[in-house]
C-alpha cells in the first residue's frame, strides 16, 4: 500500500492504497538526487538510499508515517544501490570513486567491508543471484546464490466482524497463503493466491 521514492527534496513515503488519490504520508529531508540509476533499495522494514552525494543511509520505514534514520556510511558518489542478503552494493558513475560493499546485518551500524576501483555505471540490478551493471559487468555478490524467502511488514487492517485484510512483503516474488480459523491453533480455512508477487494482500 506504500510507494517509497527519493530525489533532491528527500525520501518520500506515499500511501497508494487509493490509486486515484495517492497521498504523501512522510518524508526524510536528505538530498537523494541522482543523475541516473536506482538510488534506493528496500530490505524488510529498512530503505537504503544514496544521499548527500557521498553517503548510504539506512532508514527504518516499518512505521511509514514516522521514518527514522538509523545510520549513514561513506560511499563516494553512489549512483545505484542494490541490497542482496545482508549486504548493500553501491555503484558509482566513475570507477575512481569506488564501488563499495556495505555490511547491513545491523542497519544501525553499517560497515564498508570492501572497496574496488574497477566498477562503475549508470545503473545496477540483481537477477538469479548475480548483480548486473549497465556497463556490462556481472558481479557475484557475497553469499551469492538463491536467497531464502524472507517475510516482513506483516499488517492486519480493515477488520470487521467477518473479515480482515492481511498484507505483507517478501524479498522476492512468491505466492500468497493465509490460513485462519475461529479458535486458537485450529486453522482449518485458507485463502490462496498463486500469482507471484513481493507485495501480498489477502482478504
Amino acid at each position: 500500500d506504500y510507494l517509497v521514492t527519493a530525489g533532491g527534496r528527500g525520501v518520500f513515503i506515499i500511501d497508494i492504497s487509493n490509486r486515484t488519490n495517492p497521498k504523501i504520508v512522510s518524508n526524510v529531508s536528505i538530498d537523494a538526487e541522482t543523475v541516473t540509476g536506482r538510488q534506493l533499495d528496500i530490505s524488510g522494514g529498512v530503505v537504503y538510499v544514496g544521499a548527500d552525494g557521498n553517503y548510504l543511509y539506512s532508514i527504518d520505514i516499518s512505521d511509514p508515517k514516522n521514518p527514522v534514520i538509523l545510520d549513514k556510511v561513506y560511499t563516494e558518489g553512489t549512483n545505484s544501490v542494490v541490497v542482496y542478503g545482508t549486504y548493500a552494493y553501491s555503484l558509482p558513475r566513475v570507477s575512481s570513486w569506488g564501488f563499495r560493499v556495505v555490511d547491513i546485518s545491523n542497519p544501525s551500524e553499517m560497515k564498508v567491508v570492501e572497496t574496488r576501483y574497477d566498477l562503475s555505471g549508470n545503473d545496477m540490478d540483481e537477477g538469479n543471484g548475480l548483480l548486473y551493471t549497465s556497463e556490462g559487468a556481472i558481479i557475484s555478490p557475497i553469499g551469492g546464490g538463491e536467497l531464502p524467502l524472507q517475510i516482513s511488514l506483516i499488517k492486519v487492517s480493515s477488520i470487521t466482524e467477518n473479515s480482515a485484510i492481511i498484507s505483507w512483503q517478501t524479498n522476492k516474488p512468491a505466492d500468497s497463503l493465509v490460513k485462519y480459523g475461529t479458535s486458537p491453533g485450529n486453522y482449518s480455512e485458507q485463502k490462496y493466491d498463486s500469482n507471484p508477487t513481493k507485495y501480498h494482500s489477502i482478504k
